[in-house]
């Protein structure tokens, strides 16, 4: 497999580097290796790794503050965020653990869709429950029915059609799909 995990290619790269960089200056000479290309690779998936993370760390606090704005309600911001990071959790940690921890370019790319597809379910159905107390809707059991007949549908469809698009990604070489 091309793109191995990167706690298996880290310490092996930081051995040849070493040995090159002594090469080098022992020769005096510059050396070129065959594994450039595998070395620009490996900088870019940690680039991907990392960028995931740093994306991780400003998403969750904009998208608290964003909710707080859009609704009002705090608690309903801390509730729908919990529910992504659970949602996210849940997919990337059963991910994780079905790759033996692995991490490159798809479990990256997969973590970033998972979590936008959480934000875009939860924040929509956590809106329409709002809606509904500025409609004159009191209890909660009758907000969500509230919410989940306006919003459901369209909710239910977009997942009805992101199963379907991913149901031919099984056929798909990568692991993730």
């Amino acid at each position: 497999r091309a793109a191995q995990m990167v706690p298996v290619k880290t310490p092996i790269i930081d051995i040849v580097e070493k040995f090159v960089d002594t090469q080098q200056k022992v020769m005096g000479l510059k050396m070129f290796h065959n594994a450039q290309v595998e070395w620009a690779w490996y900088v870019t998936m940690l680039e991907l790794i990392n960028g995931l993370f740093f994306g991780l760390s400003v998403c969750f606090p904009l998208d608290f503050a964003v909710l707080i704005f859009a609704t009002g309600n705090v608690l309903l911001a801390r509730y729908s965020i919990v529910s992504i990071m659970f949602a996210g959790g849940c997919v990337l940690g059963t991910s994780w653990m079905v790759l033996g921890g692995e991490r490159g370019v798809t479990e990256t790319l997969a973590g970033v869709m998972v979590l936008g597809f959480s934000v875009d379910y939860i924040i929509h159905i956590g809106h329409m429950y709002e809606t509904a107390a500025h409609e004159g809707i009191e209890t909660r059991d009758e907000r969500l029915a509230y919410a989940l007949r306006t919003m459901g549908g369209t909710v239910i469809g977009g997942a009805i059609t992101t199963g379907g698009a991913g149901f031919f990604m099984f056929f798909c070489q990568l692991t993730f799909f």
